[in-house]
């Protein structure tokens, strides 16, 4: 147990400070003091800009990296997601009568390869195949309170700039009850660019949602260690410096964060897009 375990339980995983002592084995009396320490030390950072943003060593201890190799798995969980948002795409855009703007499974499986996934095109083709061989899954529609709850997701652009076709990646959030969003485009879903959209999109809304929701990407999962999931080091020193909690979907669960899948695939009305 660290300093660091009781920190994120509390401010980013948004335990009680009771269930979090229970849990890690240690007194309430030192949960509370930790927890003390680190929003006295908040308090002091005026300025939540990109400059200020590394934690000292009372607000949250450096993240300890896990340097042993692991063996490379064929379909992982965040191919599956992705695959799963290309799918609920190609979907949507049937429903609008956008078929020849559907992804074929070959742009899909380019696509992974892009992003820095290791897969052959039959794993893609298989996987896409079987998932549209099953029935529609009905959801129950939630309700969301104003600023508390928001939604984050990467789309991809293709823009011709000088005659050739680039690639673009997309960091858009999006309020889940006004359905207010925000977008920046990005070379590339590296962890500096995830952090920068979030500090651009803080700045942009002069105040921090409660939540926000988030997929298994691999910016935000570090690893699975059987059904937990362990956040990346960015990810919790961003939710941990901004104070806000995480929530993960459950896998292949798009739907858990359906106002940003619907903005990125350019379903449902738009109640005040801004870009960056």
């Amino acid at each position: 147990m660290t300093k660091q375990d009781v920190i994120l339980k509390v401010e980013v995983e948004g335990l009680s400070q009771r269930s979090v002592a229970t849990k890690l084995g240690i007194s309430r009396n030192t949960v509370k003091k930790y927890i003390q320490e680190y929003r006295n030390a908040r308090e002091k950072f005026t300025d939540l800009s990109v400059e200020n943003f590394a934690l000292t060593e009372a607000i949250l201890e450096k993240p300890s990296y896990n340097t042993e190799k692991r063996a490379k798995r064929k379909l992982t969980e965040g191919m599956m997601d992705r695959l799963d948002f290309y799918i609920k795409q190609n979907v949507q855009k049937r429903t609008d009568g956008r078929r020849k703007q559907q992804m074929k499974i070959i742009d899909m499986h380019e696509a992974l390869l892009e992003q820095g996934f290791d897969i052959g095109y039959t794993t893609v083709q298989n996987y896409v195949r079987e998932k549209e061989k099953t029935r529609k899954e009905a959801f129950i529609r939630a309700i969301y309170e104003p600023g508390v709850v928001c939604e984050f997701d990467w789309g991809e652009v293709k823009l011709e700039i000088g005659g050739r076709l680039k690639t673009y990646q997309l960091a858009v959030f999006t309020m889940a009850y006004s359905n207010y969003r925000f977008a920046k485009l990005y070379h590339s879903q590296q962890a500096v660019c995830f952090q920068d959209s979030h500090v651009e999109f803080f700045k942009h809304l002069a105040r921090v949602p409660v939540q926000v929701v988030y997929d298994n990407m691999r910016t935000v999962v570090k690893k699975f260690i059987g059904t937990e999931r362990e956040l990346s080091p960015i990810t919790m020193s961003i939710a941990a410096f901004y104070g806000f909690q995480v929530r993960l979907c459950n896998p292949r669960k798009g739907n858990e964060k359906g106002h940003v899948e619907r903005t990125i695939s350019g379903g449902g009305p738009a109640k005040g897009i801004q870009s960056a």
